[in-house]
């Protein structure tokens, strides 16, 4: 049996760029992936394991592969503590196909930022909230 993680139901996401913009709108928070850590969300499906994308960024980067299985491991872990993926214990016999990886590696992060605004202040007769 082998770990897979998946994505969090209910998690909203859009890539530009080669970075993902991801949204829980149950805590009200978003999170700016990294180019990396975007690669690793994408696959982040249940049929890809750690390894395999370990394997693919070790070629990609000449890194050390367990240094970079480790890394994304605990990236996984943050990301299932923010609430936005769920480990699963699945057979190892599934099939999995890993997109080739375009950017250079980097350690996987990511940036949070609330969907709460700040306080509120009065547009002023310029039509605008700046100074003035």
């Amino acid at each position: 049996m082998l770990k897979r993680w998946t994505r969090s139901c209910g998690i909203a996401w859009e890539e530009l760029d080669n970075e993902a913009l991801v949204v829980s709108p149950k805590t009200r928070t978003s999170w700016r992936l990294s180019p990396t850590a975007t690669f690793i969300w994408k696959h982040c499906n249940g049929s890809t394991g750690l390894r395999e994308l370990a394997e693919v960024l070790s070629r990609k980067s000449g890194g050390g592969i367990r240094k970079i299985e480790s890394e994304l491991l605990a990236f996984c872990r943050t990301l299932e503590q923010a609430g936005l993926l769920k480990s699963e214990m699945q057979p190892a016999m599934i099939a999995s196909s890993v997109a080739g990886f375009t950017g250079l590696y980097a350690v996987p992060s990511m940036v949070s930022r609330s969907l709460d605004g700040g306080p509120r202040r009065r547009p002023s007769p310029r039509g605008n909230s700046g100074p003035g």
